[in-house]
């Protein structure tokens, strides 16, 4: 299965389970009072956390994916390309296992 598909599916998969795991934490009802309270002070301080996190974050991704996209040409994403294949281990027949390779 190609890699790049595989990492979408698993990509999608993960974010369904995130959705239907906030669903079912969001359905969940607390009634004490003082929980409540505890569980908002808790979001607003993970979402200031957040916020400060990404403010410094966002502006480091820009900068290092614009450097990249500067300093990788097309010739050298092919020799790069090119490299990795001739790198790889020769591929498996069908009907040879590791075992039998390594012997």
């Amino acid at each position: 299965m190609n890699m790049l598909l595989l990492t979408g599916v698993v990509g999608a998969l993960a974010l369904g389970y995130a959705a239907v795991a906030s669903g079912k934490i969001g359905a969940f009802k607390v009634d004490h009072a003082r929980v409540n309270e505890l569980s908002g002070i808790i979001q607003g301080g993970a979402m200031a956390f957040l916020y400060r996190e990404y403010k410094a974050l966002v502006p480091f991704v820009i900068v290092v994916g614009a450097l990249l996209a500067w300093k990788n040409k097309p010739a050298e994403r092919r020799l790069f390309r090119l490299r990795s294949r001739m790198q790889r281990p020769h591929r498996l027949r069908r009907n040879e296992s590791r075992h039998q390779i390594q012997r």
